[in-house]
């Protein structure tokens, strides 16, 4: 009589069997001698019957929730991610922005002047008037220091105003210009800033946002 043999790894069979059958698709086997093939694992894949020792790897942005996947994986949504041989999808992180590759990040950081504030965005926006960003993958914007300012939305940093003009920080009740006041008249450095309420705001004096710096007028 001849005797048994065992079944390579890729292989199984039943008790009394004659031959080795190869592993269904969605299933391996790597060890000898085994009555059975396993499930792939999840993240994991295999699309035919084959003498597979293990199955193959679900590529980047892509996932397989259930073990014993014999179809192709499952791509992420945009403003997702996955590494290879996932098992589900991470939303892209707050500064980040999905961009629909086939490499292994999937998300990409906002540019200097945009932003993402939550996880899972699928655009950046756009810094608004009166505020910047010069960092990538930020989650806020900056507003424009006293003596800046930025009239144009998705910029990365604010102009200085020039002499003869100036732009302030904000009270507890209103954004308000201060008055620049030198004997001589105006454009000269060193000015004394004078705080005015918003309620005696007159003429000279403007009530505006960051966004524009605004000419001042010599105190009388």
């Amino acid at each position: 009589d001849r005797a048994c043999a065992d079944c390579d790894p890729g292989r199984s069979s039943d008790a009394g069997a004659a031959a080795c059958t190869a592993c269904a698709a969605g299933r391996y086997q790597d060890a000898r001698g085994q009555a059975a093939c396993l499930p792939c694992l999840p993240g994991k894949y295999t699309l035919s019957r084959g003498v597979h020792t293990d199955c193959d790897k679900c590529g980047a942005n892509t996932f397989a929730t259930s073990a014993g996947r014999n179809t192709p994986c499952s791509s992420c949504t945009l403003g997702e991610f996955a590494l290879e041989g996932s098992a589900s999808c991470t939303q892209c992180p707050a500064g980040w922005v999905g961009n629909m590759s086939d490499d292994a990040s999937g998300c990409s950081p906002c540019g200097p002047g945009r932003i993402s504030t939550a996880g899972g965005a699928t655009t950046c926006t756009l810094c608004p008037e009166g505020f910047h960003q010069d960092t990538v993958g930020q989650t806020s914007c900056l507003r424009c220091v006293p003596g800046t300012a930025q009239n144009a939305a998705g910029q990365s940093a604010c102009a200085e105003c020039p002499r003869g003009y100036i732009r302030a920080g904000s009270d507890a009740n209103a954004m308000i210009w201060r008055h620049a006041v030198k004997a001589g008249g105006l454009g000269y450095p060193n000015w004394t800033l004078l705080k005015v309420p918003f309620v005696l705001c007159k003429k000279a004096l403007f009530v505006t946002t960051h966004a524009f710096c605004r000419w001042v007028r010599k105190m009388v």
